[in-house]
């Protein structure tokens, strides 16, 4: 890091920094022929320059600029015959087998991140009186860079060892197609307004009161490599170039209001609160892998193949297969059968959070305060992930399911493409929570927090940024964002994979007084710290689903077929088929029925809470002073993190039943991983 600050006259400053940052990680493959390579790089850079015009009012005028790079890698560790470069010259094909590890290295892993961003800011500080201005904007123009990597290197997969061996049918071929390209150069610009007064009403009330004005753009491409569907149901070709959304945010005023009181004007007693809009721009995390897999820029399968006399598909003739099926997918024009579009909404709306907090604050004693706090949230207009051109939902028998389209009787709603994916914003969450805080500030070496949380959220769909969506149970599939039934996007609010009802944490930090003596016993025993931290915390919720779809509504298996639900027989309560100390058994299965075909199951999303936290960490450190440099000091440090060495279970697997016979799944609640077990460090550092 380099820092400068300068002051030209007592009224005019100006301060710069750039930072710079570079780091890899090479890990080997779970079958370590290849390794994936983590490399990142970050550079930031600021100038600031700070104005007092008047004894009353302060600009502050802000240039940044910063660039962050993440790329993820293949490295080869063994040697293979240049005959098995058949589809990618640098990478030969991942193998998979039914039973066994994958082999070879995953060129879908082989993608590189670089965005650009530059920043302004105008600031403008006034006072007058009783009142405290801020206003100014705020311009950021995103310039994030993106490359898929090839995905050409193949992912071929087959039923079993002996049919690999004999060069049997290939159950599913996975490779991006020549002539297509997942290089994309994104940009979007952010605009921001704010005006702000801190008004103190009296001695013993302050208002904060503020406005913001947060419009941002569509996503453009600096190549025009986006193709767009502005509306799926009527649609028989992308449209290309343009945005890639529309401006979602052109009316998005966002207030705010705040006020602290002291009720009895000794400030002993506080009253805090505050209400907010709080607006949730659609970054590139939301749209990048949309915006970068459809034709005619790019194309993938992952698929099962035929040959062209209509033979299942084999190794060997594997390149031809891909060359006369690829012109299919790499046209504008939509296919029946085969286009499967990824889109986010075109029109979508603003998503945003309003904010609700409530606060009383007194103080105890000189150096101990309880406080009290209601907060509340609510998510309008969300992001959620479901299918495209699911069949249309219907009542059967008096419950939910589907009649099975893509038939001359019933077509599926757009005739003219396959199946696909969506995201839309129309998602929605809720949250209430209860927070007490009891905290001692330093005092007599000592000082301590207590802290405890009783909260609840419900949502339609727990998703975070883009791929950051969270998974079902103990599941690596991150699908928790999504669905499961595209037409109804509340068929799934229930509680949130976030939710964690009960939240109990103390930390503390004691100073140990020195001992009276001679000198070298007071050193050595004097002047050592204890601290520590407790946490015991409620367990999250997870879904219990079934492994294949029992519903024919033409859902991807990349999508809403992965979170299909069974029945629940109501002879027993949720929580009675829970075992919450056994990893082997944690749930019970007598419970879980298959729903009748194309309907879809009543378990709820997040019926069941998996396991609990209960954590210890502790340190003790000491400083030794060294006496050949003022301030130079070495540190020992002991860290113990979960002391106790508990097991704090994972979720459960989750997949309860067979969608195709109902069969139920050996493994279905058996837990297979659990945070870390005791660890101890030791660490000595010289500071000079």
């Amino acid at each position: 890091m380099v820092r400068g600050d300068h002051h030209f006259t007592d009224s005019q400053s100006l301060f710069g920094r750039f930072t710079f940052d570079n780091a890899s990680q090479n890990t080997p493959d779970l079958v370590p022929v290849d390794n994936i390579l983590l490399q990142t790089a970050s550079r930031y850079g600021t100038i600031q320059w700070v104005s007092v015009w008047t004894p009353k009012l302060l600009s502050t005028t802000r240039f940044g600029f910063a660039r962050n790079y993440i790329g993820l890698n293949e490295t080869m560790n063994v040697s293979y015959p240049k005959s098995a470069f058949f589809l990618n010259p640098q990478f030969p094909p991942e193998i998979q087998l039914s039973g066994y590890a994958n082999f070879g290295p995953d060129t879908s892993n082989i993608q590189f991140f670089r965005q650009n961003n530059y920043e302004f800011q105008e600031a403008l500080s006034y006072n007058s009186g009783s009142h405290s201005f801020r206003f100014g904007f705020d311009l950021q123009k995103l310039d994030p860079n993106i490359d898929g990597g090839p995905d050409n290197g193949g992912m071929f997969q087959w039923a079993s060892l002996q049919s690999f061996l004999v060069d049997g049918p290939i159950t599913r071929l996975g490779t991006a197609l020549p002539g297509g390209t997942s290089q994309r150069s994104f940009r979007q610009t952010f605009y921001g307004l704010y005006f702000n007064d801190d008004w103190k009403m009296t001695s013993k009330l302050t208002w904060n009161l503020g406005l913001r004005y947060e419009p941002y753009t569509g996503p453009t491409e600096k190549y025009d490599r986006i193709p767009t569907v502005p509306n799926w149901l009527t649609a028989t070709q992308y449209n290309l170039g343009g945005q890639f959304f529309t401006d979602p945010c052109n009316k998005c005023f966002a207030p705010r209001v705040g006020f602290a009181w002291d009720p009895r004007g000794n400030g002993k007693t506080a009253v805090r609160g505050g209400f907010g809009i709080f607006y949730a721009p659609l970054f590139i995390y939301t749209y990048n892998r949309d915006a970068t897999r459809n034709a005619p820029f790019s194309g993938s399968i992952r698929q099962t193949i035929t040959n062209a006399d209509g033979t299942p598909g084999n190794f060997a003739n594997s390149v031809a297969d891909v060359l006369r099926i690829a012109p299919a997918f790499l046209t504008p024009q939509f296919v029946p059968g085969v286009t499967s579009p990824l889109m986010i909404q075109y029109h979508p709306n603003p998503s945003y959070d309003m904010k609700l907090n409530l606060t009383v604050e007194q103080q105890l004693a000189p150096s101990l305060s309880l406080s009290v706090a209601y907060i509340g949230a609510r998510g309008i207009h969300l992001t959620r992930q479901t299918d495209v051109n699911s069949c249309y939902e219907t009542e059967i028998n008096g419950r939910e399911g589907v009649i099975p389209c893509g038939t001359s009787s019933v077509p599926l709603p757009n005739p003219n493409i396959f199946q696909g994916q969506i995201i839309y914003t129309d998602a929605q969450s809720f949250y209430n929570g209860l927070q007490v805080l009891l905290k001692k500030r330093l005092s007599n070496n000592f000082q301590f927090q207590v802290s405890y949380s009783f909260s609840k959220i419900i949502d339609d769909a727990t998703s975070g940024s883009g791929n950051t969506n969270y998974a079902y149970g103990n599941s690596s599939i991150p699908t928790d964002g999504a669905s499961s039934q595209a037409w109804n996007p509340k068929a799934d609010r229930g509680l949130s994979t976030l939710d964690q009802e009960h939240n109990f944490v103390i930390n503390g930090i004691w100073r140990l007084p020195s001992p009276t003596g001679p000198k070298l016993v007071s050193s050595v025993l004097g002047g050592w710290q204890f601290s520590g931290i407790f946490t015991a915390a409620s367990g999250t919720p997870f879904t219990t689903i079934i492994s294949n779809s029992n519903v024919a509504d033409n859902g991807s298996p990349g999508s809403s077929a992965r979170m299909r639900r069974p029945d629940w027989l109501a002879t027993q309560s949720f929580n009675s088929i829970v075992n919450a100390r056994n990893p082997n058994q944690y749930f019970g299965l007598t419970n879980f029925v298959l729903p009748p075909p194309n309907i879809y199951g009543d378990l709820g999303r997040g019926t069941f809470i998996g396991p609990g936290f209960l954590n210890f960490d502790m340190n003790l450190a000491k400083s030794f002073p060294l006496k050949f440099r003022e301030g130079s000091r070495v540190e020992f440090r002991a860290d113990l993190f979960n002391l106790f060495n508990r097991a704090n279970f994972a979720p459960p697997q989750n997949q309860v039943m067979n969608g195709n016979n109902g069969a139920l799944i050996a493994s279905a609640g058996t837990i297979t991983a659990a945070a870390p077990p005791r660890e101890v460090q030791f660490s000595l550092k010289m500071f000079f």
